[in-house]
This record gives structure tokens, C-alpha cells and sequence, in this order.
């Protein structure tokens, strides 16, 4: 069974994006921060890592510049998110931190689940080749 690292904020609950991702059959790990996510990174690999904008601590777009820039042996699909954060200028921002998709809020829970495979799927191809 895969695992996604799921780094939710604490304004809204992650319950239904995480249940329905468990549905699809993958293993979710809940993660309150940027500072939590480096820890468990040392424990297992994540097949993807699903990360909310607004976190505790420093925000997703400096989480997944960090992650790409100490990872980049071996780097991590990540999936940005956000509510708030739904611009152009947003995803192009994402793109520039190294995230694999940009996902705005809400969506349909079905369609999520379609990025996250895609993402998973499109990665390991790539890493792969």
C-alpha cells in the first residue's frame, strides 16, 4: 500500500480528503507541519506528498523548496493545495518551488483522487527512466 504524507492546516478539517484517499487505497499520515514532515522523512519514504499552502510554521512553498533542495538525490512528488491561494500567479509559484501539481480548493473528491494517481503515476516514469 502506497503513502501519502497529507501536511493539512489547522483552519479546516482533512478528514474527507484523507478518507476518500484511503478509499482509493492508499495509506495517509496526518502531518501538522513542515518541522513534523523532515522528521518522518527520515523514518519512510512517501509515495507522494499532498501539502495544504497555509501550515503551521513556514508555508508550503517554502516546505517544497526545501524539500527539493535536500532532497534532490532522490526527490519527492509533492501536491500543493489551497483555498485561499488560487491565482495564476499561484500555480506558476508553485511550478517555481518544484511541485508536481497545484490543486485549488475545493474539488471534487473523485477528482482529487485522479491528480494523486496521475502525479504517482507520472513520477514513477519519470523515475524510472
Amino acid at each position: 500500500m502506497k503513502t501519502i504524507y497529507f501536511v493539512h492546516d489547522q483552519e479546516e478539517s482533512p478528514a474527507a480528503r484523507k478518507n476518500f484517499l484511503e478509499m482509493a487505497g492508499y495509506r495517509v499520515r496526518l502531518i501538522a507541519s513542515g518541522q513534523e514532515l523532515f522528521g518522518l522523512l527520515q523514518e519512510e519514504s512517501p509515495a507522494l506528498i499532498l501539502m495544504d499552502i497555509l501550515i503551521d510554521g513556514r508555508n508550503g512553498f517554502e516546505i517544497c523548496s526545501e524539500l527539493n533542495a535536500r532532497y534532490m538525490s532522490r526527490p519527492y512528488p509533492v501536491v500543493l493545495c489551497s483555498r485561499i491561494y488560487n491565482s495564476s500567479v499561484f500555480q506558476e509559484k508553485s511550478k517555481d518551488c518544484g511541485a508536481s501539481d497545484f490543486l485549488i480548493l475545493p474539488m471534487n473528491l473523485e477528482e482529487l483522487v485522479g491528480r494523486v494517481n496521475a502525479t504517482i503515476a507520472g513520477w514513477s516514469r519519470s523515475v524510472a527512466a
